[in-house]
């Protein structure tokens, strides 16, 4: 399972031969600047999603500001065809993306703590991002999309999202603030792009040449020319500058877009789509003094703020991973409680009588799980109800909303 590592100056490249300049050196006196402007982009903190063309370029472009650190994620290799559009050469064919990426990065600013993960971002810990002043997104993979566009509003904040559309030689860059219940990436989503989502369609570059990514592949490869997607991820980071140092006119719940055939940029408006089915809630956050798994959902509920004594009416908990199951059958179709958390595809035993695995009930599993559902176990230890694994709890209510952090989150995140 993928993890993330820190990238060292000496991973996969000669040490530097001189110093290193300044930003200062070349960074303009922007008009309407901050005062120290250089301080402040040496302080940014930020994770890019989806290390290929666009997301690559835009890596190495925070790289030459210096900031203080960048996460960057992608599960893709990359291929022959990446060195038509990404910043690659050939030895980089079948290597992983982030970890090359991160190399390049750390080689252009040392200053920079450089964190990779080499796997799918949905496998990742919600805590990493969490640390992050704001994100960016540049992936086609919807899957990617929701789960990026959902982390970040939940954590409230800032999400870059940077397209391409080679066809029509299009570059997009959309700016989601993540504040008072505003837009998300999917609140864009056409009927088909759900359909496409529902059907798991994966448009990826990464399908070329991949028998095992062309298996799960319904949609054709992403086509494009590298100077499309060094032109979106320059669009990206001039919003990135421009929302950094206040420059300009808000950048915020805005999207820009350039089109190469009439050399037109439009920026309009991003608006919330209220049948939008993502949790558009911004969540407080709090890091626990104890495993999270130790505590009782009423110990949070009150933690929270809520008075358990009076019911938890409107209030649903969500436990990293984990689905609640309240009933389970087998093939022999006996209906049997199980009324316990657990992980996909985890076992949850096997039926004494015909000896098969016993299966957990759609109509009766639930991720998050409404207090209600749960509510003759709420005194009991996370832990003896199979949650043992958890890392974090959300908690949703009407009134307020917590993310609980388990302090191993805390001392284990890069």
């Amino acid at each position: 399972m993928a993890t993330f590592k820190e990238i060292e100056l000496s991973s996969g490249f000669p040490a530097p031969d001189g110093k290193r300049a300044p930003l200062s050196a070349r960074l303009p006196n922007f008009v309407g600047a901050p005062p120290a402007s250089d301080e402040k982009l040496r302080g940014l903190k930020v994770a890019v999603v989806g290390c290929g063309a666009v997301g690559g370029s835009i890596a190495l472009g925070l790289a030459r500001l210096q900031i203080h650190t960048l996460w960057l994620f992608d599960k893709g290799k990359f291929k022959a065809e990446s060195i038509l559009t990404h910043c690659v050469f050939p030895g980089d064919i079948s290597g992983p993306k982030a970890s090359i990426l991160g190399r390049r990065v750390k080689h252009i600013s040392p200053a920079t703590r450089v964190f990779v993960f080499d796997g799918p971002v949905e496998s990742s810990d919600l805590r990493v991002m969490a640390d992050a002043d704001l994100t960016v997104l540049a992936t086609d993979n919807l899957f990617a999309e929701i789960e990026v566009g959902q982390r970040c509003l939940w954590l409230g904040q800032p999400l870059v999202q940077a397209a391409v559309h080679g066809e029509t030689l299009v570059a997009q860059i959309r700016f989601f603030a993540n504040r008072s219940n505003g837009p998300c990436p999917a609140c864009g989503y056409s009927q088909a792009e759900w359909q496409a989502l529902d059907n798991q369609t994966r448009y990826s570059c990464d399908a070329l040449n991949d028998e095992a990514a062309d298996a799960e592949t319904d949609g054709p490869p992403t086509m494009s020319v590298s100077f499309l997607c060094a032109m979106a991820a320059d669009l990206a980071l001039v919003q990135i500058l421009r929302h950094m140092l206040d420059l300009g006119s808000a950048v915020e719940n805005n999207m820009l877009q350039y089109c190469g055939f009439d050399h037109q940029t439009i920026v309009s408006a991003l608006k919330r789509n209220r049948r939008c089915p993502c949790d558009h809630t911004a969540y407080r956050q709090a890091t626990t003094l104890r495993a999270i798994a130790d505590f009782t959902l009423s110990e949070l509920a009150r933690m929270a703020g809520y008075d358990t004594a009076v019911g938890l009416n409107g209030v649903s908990f969500q436990l990293g991973r984990l689905s609640f199951c309240e009933s389970a059958a087998c093939r022999c179709m006996a209906m049997r409680p199980l009324r316990r958390f657990f992980a996909a595809g985890a076992r949850v035993g096997r039926c004494r009588s015909c000896g098969e695995k016993i299966v957990p009930l759609p109509f009766y599993t639930h991720n998050p799980v409404p207090a209600n559902v749960i509510a003759d176990q709420m005194e009991r230890p996370l832990r003896e109800l199979g949650a043992e694994s958890a890392a974090w709890v959300k908690l949703r209510g009407p009134r307020r909303s917590m993310l609980f952090y388990s302090p191993e989150t805390e001392r284990n995140r890069p």
